[in-house]
């Protein structure tokens, strides 16, 4: 699986978020997120650092229903950062990857761990948690990830 589709299907969000209506901070966070997850369905690798820090901010807002679900993302998040420190590359440098543009310094044997890290956020738990959180935004907040929910 290519990593801009792996990345980009594992963390749930495809599409352009609607208007938000009600739900309060949670819901006006998710609005305003919009322009930083569209950068996801554009597989744009050098904005996904921020992208992912204002989905780990959600998870710090998310409310008590959907909280179990945020944890799951954010947990995944972060270990696949960690990941991505540990073997010296950052999201930008996967986009070069992936085109066969390997960055300086580059150590193809550090991406065995990357790799485990990736197959988290393609987890069921990760998927199930990624739907949970798209039909609660859809229902609750009146934006639409872009998912199936």
């Amino acid at each position: 699986m290519k990593i801009t589709t792996a990345l980009v299907s594992a963390v749930f969000i495809g599409g352009t978020l609607a208007g938000c209506g009600g739900g309060g901070a949670y819901c006006d966070s998710l609005k305003e997120a919009n322009s930083d997850f569209k950068t996801l369905d554009d597989g744009d690798f050098g904005q996904m650092d921020k992208a992912f820090d204002r989905m780990q901010s959600l998870a710090d807002e998310a409310p008590p229903e959907i909280d179990k679900e945020w944890k799951i993302l954010d947990g995944a998040i972060a270990d696949m950062r960690k990941a991505l420190d540990n073997a010296g590359i950052s999201f930008a440098d996967l986009g070069k990857i992936q085109t066969g543009e390997m960055p300086e310094g580059f150590d193809e044997s550090k991406m065995t761990a990357l790799a485990a890290e990736m197959q988290k956020v393609g987890s069921q738990e990760f998927q199930d948690a990624s739907t949970t959180i798209e039909k609660h935004a859809k229902s609750e907040c009146k934006v639409d990830l872009g998912g199936t929910a």
